[in-house]
């Protein structure tokens, strides 16, 4: 499945405006994707499970992350499984991220 094909069945960037909306009223410090998990956020030091947006599955971490990538490209991920990367959103908050492929 490629990048259009997982945007076109998950909505990645509706829910990554969400789970970053979630760390600005949180005050969190990293959020933390993985298949097969639910998203969780670093609040103070403690990791917190951000049951309510459910388990993401592998192809709505690689939508999210397609998203993500649009900021930095994907050459580095292609080339050795890792990106990283800012953007700005929500008014002025900056984001920073590291995408991985194990």
């Amino acid at each position: 499945m490629d990048a259009d094909d997982r945007m076109n069945a998950f909505d990645g960037r509706a829910t990554l405006d969400a789970l970053l909306r979630a760390c600005v009223d949180e005050n969190a410090s990293d959020l933390h994707l993985s298949a097969g998990l639910a998203p969780t956020l670093r609040v103070h030091g403690e990791l917190v499970s951000l049951d309510a947006h459910g388990v993401l599955g592998a192809d709505a971490v690689a939508a999210i992350v397609d998203v993500l990538l649009q900021w930095s490209g994907r050459a580095g991920l292609d080339a050795t499984g890792s990106q990283d990367g800012a953007f700005t959103a929500i008014g002025d908050t900056r984001f920073r991220f590291n995408a991985y492929r194990t």
